[in-house]
């Protein structure tokens, strides 16, 4: 009988271990609400240890990206 104890995991390998789990459901054309829970919990979870860490997250890069992006757009407008 396997042991109900869960393993002893770091908060970064749950994270990486339930992205790495949604890929393969989706690559295999698994459970669609499966896919996205475990993509949020993953993403959640990572965005809480870079926050620990005193780094952006994911949707903050997102974000300035996409900001810098809608500058580069416009400042090419501008040009001759």
């Amino acid at each position: 009988m396997a042991s109900t104890t869960p393993p002893n995991v770091s908060p970064f390998e749950a994270a990486v271990r339930q992205l790495v789990s949604a890929i393969d459901l989706f690559a295999s054309d698994g459970d669609a609400i499966a896919v996205h829970t475990l993509t949020m919990a993953a993403f959640e979870l990572s965005s809480r240890l870079m926050n620990v860490h005193g780094l952006k997250s994911f949707q903050e890069l997102t974000v300035a990206a996409h900001e810098w992006e809608v500058i580069e757009k416009g400042n090419s407008r501008c040009a001759p």
